[in-house]
C-alpha cells in the first residue's frame, strides 16, 4: 500500500469518526429532552431503539416512528429533511427501498438507509446491511449508525472510533446468511 493510499484511508477513518461523534452528541442532546413529545402535544411511548416494533412494508415509516419517544429523533428528522422532495410521500419501507436502489447521490442514499434501519422491517435490513460495503463513506456511516441504533442488541454508541463500524459489520455478517436464506424461500 502506498503512502497516499494510507493517508487516504486514515482521512476516511477520521471523517467517519467525526460523524460518529456528531451523531453521538445529537443523540445525547435528544435524550436529554422531556419524556413526552411536547412538540406534537401527544404522549409518546418510550422504548429502547432495538425494541421498536417493525413498520409494515406499506406503512409510512415517519407515522410509525412518531408513536414512540426515540432518543435519535434529531437524526431521523435530519434524514427526513435530506430526502424531502426527492422521495414521494408517504415514505413506506417499500418506497424508501426503491429510492435507495435508484439513487446515485451518496448522501441521500445514506439518509434513506437510516430511515430504512429505523423502520426495523426485516426486508429493509437487506439494504441497510449492504450499505456497510458501499464505497461511499456517507452510505457506510448511515448504515453503521442505523444498525447500531435500531438493530444491535448491545449498541456501541458510546464508541467514537471505527469500532462501531467493525461491530456493525460483525453483527451483519452473523445475520446476513440467515436473512438471505429466508428471502430465497419466500
Amino acid at each position: 500500500m502506498t503512502l497516499e493510499q494510507r493517508v487516504a484511508r486514515l482521512e476516511l477513518k477520521c471523517r467517519i469518526a467525526k460523524r460518529v461523534i456528531l451523531v453521538m452528541l445529537m443523540t445525547i442532546a435528544a435524550c436529554a429532552g422531556p419524556a413526552s413529545d411536547e412538540l406534537s402535544g401527544s404522549p409518546a411511548t418510550e422504548v429502547y431503539l432495538n425494541e421498536l416494533p417493525p413498520a409494515g412494508w406499506s406503512q409510512d415509516v415517519m407515522a410509525h416512528l412518531s408513536k414512540f419517544k426515540i432518543g435519535t429523533q434529531c437524526c431521523i428528522e435530519d434524514s427526513a429533511k435530506a430526502i424531502e422532495g426527492k422521495v414521494e410521500r408517504p415514505w413506506t419501507v417499500e418506497r424508501l427501498a426503491a429510492a435507495y436502489a435508484c439513487t446515485l447521490d451518496p448522501s441521500v442514499k445514506g439518509h434513506l438507509l437510516y430511515l430504512l434501519a429505523a423502520s426495523r422491517n426485516p426486508k429493509a435490513l437487506v439494504a441497510v446491511g449492504s450499505g456497510l460495503s458501499n464505497p461511499s463513506p456517507d452510505v457506510q456511516f448511515w448504515a453503521t449508525i442505523g444498525i447500531d441504533n435500531f438493530w444491535m442488541e448491545h449498541p456501541v454508541t458510546a464508541s467514537a472510533d471505527a469500532r462501531m463500524y467493525i461491530e456493525a459489520c460483525k453483527w451483519w455478517a452473523e445475520r446476513a446468511p440467515k436473512l438471505y436464506a429466508a428471502e430465497k424461500h419466500k
